[in-house]
């Protein structure tokens, strides 16, 4: 009978372990559901919402302390932009993404699972990855259109106007003779920082060309000496890594000793860079890392920004602000990159090799097989650093390559077609003056832009 009672006992204490034991499993699983729902659920999304909103809050702060200082006729323009800030803002919602629109804002939602990812999910585009979008337009004509444009640069106190195409500063395409047949069609050419004093003619106009110079103080005083001599309207601080702390102090210091100079400097990609330069005295910022036909820094480095996305994202954050302009520089491959450039919120257009090959760029023709050509390089190939700085240094590495560009006469040419796709767009959209052309272009991603059976 004991024995009986004993086994009882054992039975009991088991059953009775047993239930304690599932009992605070249950609690466990119970309390950790719990946890995960407040940490990604409904009360964590308010949370980040907050967050977000904090954000706008703050750059709409930013864009009320610029609007300020809009100056003149962009007061007329205020409505139009209101209006296309609301369309922008759009790109917060779900309703696009890169997968719908190019529209795509640039900020990242960070969550507990990506916290630490360093990579940006939003793919970046460039010109050939979009098409704009036609629209109803009661711009009829080509002839129509208007493509010279008013600035009023704010920290130089000047207004400038003219068609807002410049050639760029390398030794080939920036040079007296290409400024001379430029500045008869009001377009600016960025002459290469090689050019002392004595070598730019008196009588060549002021308001079409840009002096150019580097950061090294051989630089720095030959500028200051044709300031002091030929007293440029526009001056260049060129510089392939504008993210260098010292760029900030020579553009300080310039704006110092010339206040009444335009100031354009570069090269950056980024909005927060831009609007530093801004603040230290630049009026046009140069925006452009790896994209120019004859450039290798993105395959030497890996640094860069595709330039369709750097120019739109960039244009989103200054919308408000009409005093800070940019310049896409670099990524044109064919004239209708011109108006994508426009479109995505470039107030000026820089390019090279477009210019290319012409009669008025520097260099012989060369004959090869019965083909004329000229060569094109960039500023940071070997050939470049053979010829201006007695080659590359030991602790360099060529950022540029060199390529023979079929001969195409003179620069006029080119000139009246690139100016000829521009107004075709104008009339596509709708837009009759320069300005107008970002408030009226819409983009599509697109797969392939160009039916290319017949090359």
């Amino acid at each position: 009978m004991s024995s009986l009672i004993t086994d009882k006992n054992v039975i009991f204490a088991g059953i009775c372990a047993f239930l304690i034991q599932f009992s605070l499993t249950a609690t466990f699983h119970l309390f950790e559901h719990f946890d995960n729902f407040v940490n990604n659920g409904e009360l964590q999304t308010g949370i980040y919402e907050g967050f977000f909103q904090d954000d706008e809050d703050d750059e709409d702060n930013d864009e009320g302390d610029d609007e300020d200082n809009d100056e003149g006729d962009d007061e007329d323009d205020d409505e139009d932009d209101d209006n296309s800030n609301d369309n922008n803002s759009n790109t917060d919602s779900n309703e696009y993404t890169y997968e719908t629109s190019v529209y795509d804002d640039d900020s990242d939602i960070t969550t507990n699972e990506d916290a630490d990812v360093k990579v940006k999910s939003n793919t970046k585009l460039d010109f050939s990855d979009v098409l704009i979008v036609p629209k109803e337009s009661d711009v009829s004509s080509r002839k129509d259109v208007n493509l010279k444009r008013t600035f009023y640069f704010s920290n130089s106190k000047r207004t400038w106007t003219g068609i807002p195409i410049i050639v760029a500063n390398m030794d080939t395409t920036g040079t007296i003779d290409m400024a001379r047949e430029c500045q008869k069609h009001q377009i600016l050419t960025c002459l290469h920082k090689f050019y002392s004093a004595e070598d730019i003619p008196e009588d060549l106009d002021r308001n079409y060309y840009m002096v150019s110079t580097g950061t090294r103080p051989e630089d720095i005083e030959n500028c200051d000496d044709i300031i002091a001599k030929r007293k440029p309207y526009f001056v260049c601080i060129d510089v392939a890594n504008g993210y260098c702390n010292t760029v900030l102090n020579i553009i300080s210091r310039f704006h110092l000793l010339y206040p009444d100079i335009t100031l354009v400097a570069g090269n950056v990609v980024t909005y927060e860079t831009v609007k530093q330069y801004y603040e230290h005295g630049v009026d046009i910022v140069k925006m452009g890392i790896g994209s120019g036909s004859v450039c290798t820094t993105r395959l030497q480095t890996g640094v860069g920004y595709p330039q369709f996305s750097c120019i739109l994202d960039t244009k989103k954050r200054i919308h408000k602000n009409k005093n800070i302009y940019i310049i896409s520089d670099g990524g044109i491959q064919t004239i209708g990159d011109f108006s994508k450039a426009f479109g995505a919120g470039a107030d000026f257009v820089m390019c090279g090799g477009m210019f290319s090959g012409h009669s008025e760029c520097a260099g012989e023709i060369i004959e090869i097989d019965g083909v004329s050509y000229k060569t094109f390089y960039g500023m940071s190939s070997t050939v470049a650093m053979d010829k201006r700085y007695g080659g590359v240094a030991n602790y360099k590495v060529a950022e540029g390559k060199s390529v023979k560009i079929q001969y195409k006469g003179p620069v006029a040419n080119t000139i009246v077609n690139i100016l000829g796709g521009i107004r075709s767009t104008m009339t596509y959209i709708g837009a009759k003056y320069m300005d107008e052309i970002y408030e009226n272009t819409e983009f599509i991603r697109v797969n392939n832009i160009v039916n290319q059976i017949y090359k």
